[in-house]
């Protein structure tokens, strides 16, 4: 009886500590389930946090490139190595911007499927994707600048080569015409002499005989007995004769006979004069 009357007394204690162990086996998973939320709540805050200090920092990094494009796209002549380092630039600031804008759409749509609301969080995502849309429209209109500007570039230098042609083309031209009037000039200055003994003037037809009188020039005569000369330049012709005579008319003011050991030589003292009776020289020698 007493046994029994224990056996009564123990039943509730225990009836009650088996209660209690239960309901702290459900607390332990419940706070082991809260844990583990609790953990991956802050893996994906930690992971925006990344993605986010990343775009930051890659928003720097195009405001530094977007200055010196800036810089660059003002100035009036940019050299060659200039253009390449300007375009590996442009290539850059652009792939970064494409990167900020899939990083701000990716870290848009996980924040509204991961049901997180945390009104700071979501206040620096909406900051950050405004950021990036600003810059995105600065960029695109820097880079037009300097689309426009290397445009204006390529059809000035497809000008300047125009005016290069024409500039080659009006010294060639120019050239000709100078040449032309070299021509022109050496031929009106031109003048020919000749001195020889009456034999040798007659056999290149220069004189002929007409009983008499000696006609100069008459006939088709050899001009390439005679010698061609700049009527300008000339005003001395050695003879090499002990006598001579003038077939052609000159004026006597114009020249003088000299002779110098025993041999006559022609002075012309008025070149001007001199040629304007005749362009050819005629002189007998014996």
């Amino acid at each position: 009886m007493k046994k029994l009357l224990i056996a009564f007394m123990i039943l509730p204690l225990f009836t009650a500590c088996s209660f209690m162990t239960s309901e702290v086996q459900e607390l332990r998973s419940e706070n082991d389930s809260l844990r583990l939320v609790k953990s991956q709540i802050e893996r994906e805050v930690n992971m925006y946090l990344k993605t986010m200090n990343e775009i930051e920092q890659n928003l720097d990094r195009v405001k530094e490139l977007e200055g010196y494009l800036s810089l660059q796209s003002n100035k009036e002549g940019v050299e060659i190595d200039q253009t390449e380092r300007i375009n590996k630039n442009i290539a850059l600031v652009t792939e970064i911007v494409q990167k900020n804008q899939a990083e701000i759409d990716r870290l848009n749509k996980d924040l509204k499927r991961s049901g997180l609301k945390i009104k700071e969080l979501e206040s620096s995502v909406k900051r950050l994707t405004l950021l990036v849309e600003q810059q995105r429209v600065t960029i695109d209109t820097l880079l037009l600048h300097i689309s426009q500007k290397d445009s204006l570039i390529a059809q000035q230098q497809v000008s300047i080569k125009g005016l290069h042609g024409d500039v080659s083309a009006l010294r060639s031209e120019n050239e000709q015409r100078q040449q032309t009037i070299s021509r022109q000039d050496e031929a009106l200055h031109a003048a020919w002499y000749v001195f020889g003994t009456r034999k040798e003037l007659k056999a290149q037809k220069i004189i002929s005989m007409d009983g008499l009188v000696s006609k100069v020039l008459q006939s088709d005569f050899n001009k390439d007995y005679f010698v061609k000369i700049d009527s300008r330049e000339v005003k001395e012709i050695p003879l090499y004769a002990k006598r001579v005579k003038m077939l052609t008319n000159h004026p006597k003011t114009a020249y003088r006979l000299e002779k110098q050991d025993g041999q006559y030589t022609l002075f012309i003292t008025d070149t001007k004069a001199f040629w304007s009776v005749s362009k050819y020289l005629v002189v007998e020698v014996d």
